[in-house]
């Protein structure tokens, strides 16, 4: 027995952890293999068997069928919605300096026409690459400034979508230093 411990201990890092995984793996495997799905609970708890249940009939219940009316149901008529909504990029201000690896919440404000289909989302864009959308007001993309060698020039867009696809954008400048 000694013998044995003696070499288990002699054996390298790495040569110890192959041989505690192929323990584990003996001990678990078994239990992988005969698909029970309590390994834990059947191992340190004791629990009766369950007798089975009896087979047991279902009667069906009749219910009484509608008749259908011979009056047909108005549908409402769709609203066609064809004007765009309002989007204005409200922070940062157009033309002002950001600062490199900051991060910078870019905020717009959007609205549909009274009586139109409603706001669906406003889509943030910086350098035309999709950087997130936002599908509640406040509207509101967080960005990180990144870092350049260079002072950089950045377009930031807010596209606003209505719920009948009709969409709308607006550009501003910023300048990274």
């Amino acid at each position: 027995m000694r013998s044995w411990l003696r070499n288990v201990l002699s054996l390298s890092f790495s040569q110890k952890s192959l041989l505690l995984a192929l323990i584990l793996l003996a001990i678990v495997l078994p239990f992988l293999t005969s698909g029970k799905t309590s390994f834990l609970a059947e191992a340190f708890v004791a629990t009766p068997p369950t007798p089975p249940t009896p087979p047991t009939t279902v009667t069906p219940t009749v219910y009484p069928t509608t008749v259908p009316t011979s009056t047909p149901t108005p549908t409402p008529t769709p609203v066609s919605d064809k004007i765009a909504p309002k989007v204005l990029i409200t922070y940062p201000k157009r033309g002002s300096i950001v600062r490199k690896l900051s991060f910078v919440n870019i905020r717009a404000s959007a609205s549909d026409n009274t009586g139109g289909s409603g706001m669906d989302r406003v889509e943030f864009l910086i350098n035309g690459k999709s950087a997130c959308t936002d599908r509640q007001a406040p509207y509101i993309c967080n960005w990180r400034v990144p870092w350049t060698w260079r002072p950089q020039i950045y377009f930031l867009t807010a596209r606003a979508f209505d719920k009948a696809g009709n969409k709308r954008s607006t550009s501003i400048i910023v300048i990274a230093k």
